[in-house]
């Protein structure tokens, strides 16, 4: 049997408490769980923060948005818990709606079920953020929106940081289950390989903000390499006037030489500037400068 309650009241809490026979110091409380894991007389209180479904399209569009459910299982019984609407418990109800094998669940398979849902909706979350940071690096190489850029970037660090903060607590929590001693006759060893499925997910999204990281790190490459390009054509550009300069300097220069009655003789030098550029443009071309 599935019970499911949504900000449940005083009343319900004891109500829920005294049929269920649920033992009393793993009760419900108005002041919600605790992230410690308890057991007593063949229940368990498993206490889990689960975020909701990605919001369509760019993950800036929605914030991460947290949901504590308070689990609650004995034989054959699981209760949750939530103050709020959880999206993993919409989908979990979805999919066992038409599931002609229901009745052969127990506790142990429910259980299971919705902390893999749990770390589903962490994964969303993360492949939501990924498949940001991929477009993110194309902009980083085209160089525009800088400051649309930056800004992007710290919602998304905000959010990757949000999802590690919300999921990491849970070692502690899931702790307990990964022991050798822990087993309860009615629920069984029902979580084989969760904490590896736990240490994944994280890894997951520590690999997001390392990606967000190297988005940065590509943007900081790229603007130093269009600066260094700038450069390199404004040195090029000096290299090819510098003669020409040097030439105009010279004839400039106040005193008389015959050179100087012609004055047919100005477009000789200008020839001997244009020569002196194309020269320079040419010594650039042959080395690769340009």
């Amino acid at each position: 049997m599935w019970v499911d309650i949504e900000a449940p009241a005083a009343a319900e809490l004891l109500d829920v408490g005294e049929l269920l026979a649920i033992p009393a110091g793993l009760r419900p409380r108005e002041d919600g769980p605790s992230r410690t894991l308890r057991r007593e007389q063949g229940w368990i209180r498993l206490p889990i923060v689960t975020v909701q479904a990605p919001g369509p399209g760019s993950p800036v569009e929605r914030a991460v948005e947290r949901v504590t459910i308070d689990l609650l299982a004995g034989e054959n019984v699981v209760v949750t818990l939530h103050d709020e609407p959880s999206d993993v418990i919409r989908t979990l109800a979805d999919q066992l709606r038409d599931e002609p094998g229901i009745g052969a669940l127990d506790a142990a398979a429910l259980l299971a079920a919705l902390v893999d849902g749990m770390l589903a909706m962490y994964l969303r979350h993360t492949e939501a953020i990924e498949r940001r940071i991929d477009d993110l690096d194309e902009i980083a190489i085209r160089g525009s929106a800088g400051d649309a850029y930056l800004g992007e970037v710290v919602v998304l660090r905000r959010r990757v940081a949000g999802l590690r903060r919300a999921l990491t607590p849970h070692r502690e929590t899931f702790g307990p289950l990964a022991r050798p001693d822990f087993e309860i006759a009615a629920l069984g060893r029902p979580w084989p390989g969760l904490m590896g499925r736990l240490e994944t997910t994280i890894a997951a999204v520590e690999t997001a903000q390392g990606l967000l990281v190297g988005s940065v790190e590509l943007r900081q490459s790229s603007a130093a390499q269009r600066a260094n390009d700038v450069m390199k054509r404004l040195t090029i550009l000096n290299a090819v006037l510098l003669p020409s300069v040097v030439l105009a300097g010279a004839m400039g220069m106040n005193f008389q030489v015959p050179f100087f009655e012609n004055a047919d003789n100005f477009w000789w030098v200008v020839a001997a500037m244009a020569v002196l550029a194309a020269g320079t443009l040419l010594v650039a071309r042959l080395r690769n400068w340009l």
